[in-house]
């Protein structure tokens, strides 16, 4: 794999989950958890989603730049991110505030901690 195909994978799978966070909350979070989602929790969740097509657009651009320091920029943003993700998410899954599929987030917010911190400190480019 290289830095430009985990930016591309990064970019597909945030904007799968930021349409279902924005378009249908409530069907998303109710796969994740069997906790009801309130009228603030929806709104949180969509503001959520819109964050994740932010992710969508600067991890699609930066696998596009050929400007090598401008990517090991963006590579440590997203780790930092990814890796404060699944701190956030792994106490809830512990707690069981998710349900089984919560482990598909924290597993994704590994997969992308890995993969950034081996182009950013291990093979940097």
């Amino acid at each position: 794999m290289t830095l430009t195909n985990l930016f591309r994978l990064h970019a597909v799978l945030a904007a799968i989950y930021a349409l279902g966070l924005v378009l249908v909350p409530k069907a998303v979070i109710g796969l994740l958890s069997d906790q009801p989602l309130g009228d603030v929790g929806t709104d949180i969740t969509r503001l959520f989603g819109a964050a994740l097509v932010l992710i969508t657009l600067v991890t699609w651009a930066a696998s596009r730049m050929s400007d090598t320091e401008s990517r090991r920029a963006i590579a440590l943003g997203l780790f930092i991110y990814t890796a404060l993700g699944a701190f956030i998410t792994l106490p809830g899954q512990l707690t069981g505030t998710w349900g089984a599929l919560g482990w598909s987030s924290i597993v994704s917010y590994l997969i992308f901690v890995i993969g950034y911190g081996y182009f950013l400190f291990v093979k940097p480019e």
